[in-house]
């Protein structure tokens, strides 16, 4: 309770922030996406390709959970 108090009293300092953001467990659903690829081009050079997508949804309300890790896209030409 009183480190409650102060977190609430340190968050209010100039901001006009009355609750500070707190960690509170939630079931949410994951769905996830990767792919790889590799393509030989010719004897010395190769391209190569992977891709990871992640979504979370909350299960108690109809919302997106935010803090997710964003999309990535890795392309590369080996030599």
């Amino acid at each position: 309770m009183a480190i409650n108090k102060l977190v609430m009293m340190m968050s209010n300092m100039g901001m006009g922030v009355v609750n500070p953001l707190q960690f509170n467990n939630t079931d949410a659903t994951f769905y996830s996406f990767d792919i790889e690829g590799d393509m030989k081009l010719s004897d010395k050079l190769s391209l190569r390709a992977i891709a990871s997508i992640v979504r979370g949804q909350r299960d108690d309300v109809d919302d997106d959970l935010y803090r997710v890790s964003p999309d990535n896209v890795i392309l590369e030409l080996d030599y």
